[in-house]
């Protein structure tokens, strides 16, 4: 067996030489012969784990490829997508600051493009460190540059309407122009849409006096622990509501407070409005508690319980019924842009038909008042406080005539007709104009980017 071991080896290595000679006719003689059925088997389950592995590899590349907004896409021979922005290395930018829980201001970069679907992506959130123009264009550029992005190739921007966005001179959007100059500015027609109630909100004494009263309400809850612990003593509420403060630049914040204490335009039982009178009448009895926060409680009932303020209230819970639905569909993705204009225009169809109708908003007040006092009843029999049914009567004022001066000013006596005029009328009138100016000014961009998206969609239609 010692003498044979030799002569193996010798003859396992010439076989091995020959086969490289041999080459492939030598391979093929050698599959010829038939192999296990168990190594045939594990070799195909070998080959089908290689090309699950390989299906998986590719179609990890084509994801990172439809998410890569690193830098734009060149079109290939056989693509049927080259009309995409990707293709053209094309996008647009949306920039705006808000300040966080450390009173910081952070500005906020999103970037849109287009490849079969609209994408928008948040792409960095940076601490702002001036508030001109010129730093906004050139934070921009800096973030648009780290990710390897064109900013000559900007075909777009949408702002708020801070004067460093819209400055003819020195804004965002003009600095931006000079470096892309065939990019469109859009203005926010959500921003635009808070702006006009802004304006609303604050037209007239009546209806600054009810937000004001809403928020010092709010706050003047929340600010101690000894009056939550009666607010939630007194609230009947089944879902545990608090109020919450008014927001300054957020119009909806507005509605929601008013719906929170108001209820529904002339649908009152959804407010919180006699938790809230009840638990401010706890407070100001209260001998425990200082006598600044009691004479601030009986401030805030008497201001609840004027009728000014029930149908000022019933004003705004008009508007907003009609303007919120606007609002929320103006800040959803995929929005569509013929929808959003078609929904402004009737919106302002629909305030123009409620401008001069304060024939319905008085019987909701009187509905509104007839509620809270039997609920004020129901929960505390030995109260005393009752809403205010009618207008207090006005003096008549005359003013002094001069020398020769024959007309007389005319005068409203009726408490009711000069609450209209006065009030319910120019909040209706500014609340129409602002949003026929404010948005009047968008309609041509709209159009014009309609109709470039319909060309896009012709072609590769086409």
């Amino acid at each position: 067996m010692q003498e044979s071991r030799p002569n193996d080896r010798s003859s396992s290595t010439a076989t091995a030489a020959d086969d490289r000679v041999a080459g492939p006719s030598a391979s093929s003689d050698e599959s010829s012969q038939p192999q296990p059925s168990s190594e045939i088997g594990s070799r195909e389950e070998e080959e089908e784990e290689e090309e699950e592995e390989e299906e998986e590899e590719e179609d990890d590349d084509d994801d990172d490829d439809d998410n890569d907004i690193s830098g734009p896409q060149q079109p290939t021979e056989h693509s049927d997508d080259n009309t995409s922005s990707t293709n053209q290395g094309l996008e647009a930018e949306t920039i705006d600051t808000t300040q966080d829980i450390t009173t910081q201001d952070q500005c906020s970069v999103i970037v849109r493009y287009v490849t079969n679907v609209i994408h928008e992506r948040l792409v960095a959130v940076v601490k702002c460190e001036a508030s001109t123009g010129q730093y906004f264009v050139q934070l921009l550029s800096e973030v648009l540059e780290n990710m390897k992005l064109d900013i000559n190739k900007c075909i777009g921007n949408s702002t708020d309407g801070a004067s460093s966005m819209q400055g003819r001179y020195k804004g965002f959007s003009a600095l931006l122009s000079a470096k892309s100059p065939n990019q469109v500015h859009v203005w926010c027609y959500a921003h635009i849409l808070n702006l006009v109630l802004t304006d609303t909100t604050e037209s007239v004494l009546a209806s600054g006096s009810l937000f004001c009263l809403l928020n010092n309400i709010a706050v003047f809850l929340r600010e101690s622990y000894q009056r939550m612990n009666i607010w939630e003593k007194e609230s009947k509420d089944p879902r545990h509501r608090r109020l919450a403060p008014i927001g300054e630049t957020r119009w909806w914040a507005k509605d929601s407070a008013l719906k929170k204490v108001f209820g529904v335009f002339g649908k009152p039982d959804a407010g919180l409005y006699v938790d809230v009178i009840l638990t401010l009448s706890a407070i100001q009895d209260k001998r425990n508690i200082n006598a600044t926060a009691r004479v601030k409680a009986q401030g805030y009932i008497e201001g609840l319980l004027k009728y000014e303020t029930i149908l000022t209230a019933q004003i705004f819970l008009r508007i907003f019924d009609v303007t919120s639905p606007v609002s929320k569909y103006l800040q959803t993705s995929g929005m569509d842009i013929l929808s959003a204009h078609r929904m402004v225009v009737s919106t302002e169809e629909q305030l123009k038909g409620m401008a001069r109708d304060f024939e319905n908003v008085k019987p909701a007040a009187d509905t509104f008042v007839q509620w809270a006092n039997r609920k004020v009843q129901e929960q505390d029999e030995e109260t005393e406080l009752e809403l205010e049914a009618t207008l207090p009567l006005k003096r008549a004022r005359k003013k002094k005539t001069m020398p020769g001066e024959m007309a007389q000013d005319e005068t409203f006596t009726h408490a009711e007709s000069a609450y209209r005029i006065d009030v319910h009328n120019p909040i209706m009138d500014t609340v129409i104009e602002c949003i026929h100016l404010r948005f009047l000014s968008n309609v041509r961009t709209a159009c014009d980017v309609c109709e470039t998206y319909l060309a896009a969609s012709a072609m590769i239609s086409f």
